[in-house]
């Protein structure tokens, strides 16, 4: 079963664009990943949207609810568009097909090719209407390529002076995956030079609650419901 709907009453987006759909997608995986999924893309034209799930391995029932639920998600944002799931086994170390559409996810994969340009989304500026939306758009872009299985959330919050991030990890942190997180924060504080920027990294143990405070979600992991919740 899907959980309660995620999105903020002010995302009731309707009309799709490049922003819109990648917020929508977003926000309708937050606890939906699982480490089989290498990537989630979405594409669409004046009639229907498309969003593809590929997965490494044999696709288990859970995959295919939580790619559904990604899926309803989206679905809810936009009413008047007709519809279409696609769900793919694609192992790794096979390539991602590269049809049209917008990366939303990439998970972190041995096999991926070093990119170690900054991303600057200053030449999109078009689609940032208002600090959050850029602020948003920038950390889901820089996550891309940067999660491990072991990242279970991730936040981000903002103010007139001040951008600051907050990864929390499953056991002890490697130097891997700390450099995944500053790479992203670089990314991300690239595109807010006047502003501090802050970063934590913090091992926070399942099934140990991620705190409410620090920001807003831009990634969470599915996990098993803990006995607390």
């Amino acid at each position: 079963m899907c959980p309660q709907n995620h999105k903020n009453k002010s995302d009731n987006f309707y009309k799709i664009n490049r922003a819109s759909a990648i917020l929508s997608l977003n926000s309708g995986l937050f606890s939906e990943v699982f480490p089989s999924l290498r990537v989630a893309k979405i594409h669409w034209n004046d009639e229907e949207i498309q969003m593809s799930f590929y997965y490494d391995g044999e696709i288990s029932e859970d995959d295919h609810e939580s790619a559904e639920c990604a899926a309803t998600e989206v679905m809810a944002h936009f009413p008047d568009y007709e519809f279409k799931v696609e769900i793919i086994r694609c192992d790794e170390p096979n390539p991602v097909p590269e049809e049209p559409g917008i990366v939303v996810f990439r998970r972190k994969e041995k096999s991926q090719k070093l990119d170690t340009r900054s991303r600057d989304l200053n030449e999109n500026a078009e689609f940032y209407t208002t600090d959050r939306l850029k602020t948003l758009l920038s950390i889901i872009t820089a996550l891309q390529g940067e999660i491990s299985e072991y990242l279970r959330n991730v936040k981000i919050g903002w103010g007139d002076e001040e951008v600051r991030i907050y990864f929390y990890y499953d056991g002890e942190i490697s130097e891997d995956d700390r450099k995944s997180a500053e790479k992203v924060a670089a990314n991300v504080f690239a595109n807010f030079p006047e502003r501090q920027a802050k970063l934590e990294i913090s091992r926070l143990d399942y099934p140990a609650r991620i705190p409410s405070i620090g920001g807003e979600t831009v990634y969470a992991r599915k996990e098993a419901k803990p006995s607390w919740a």
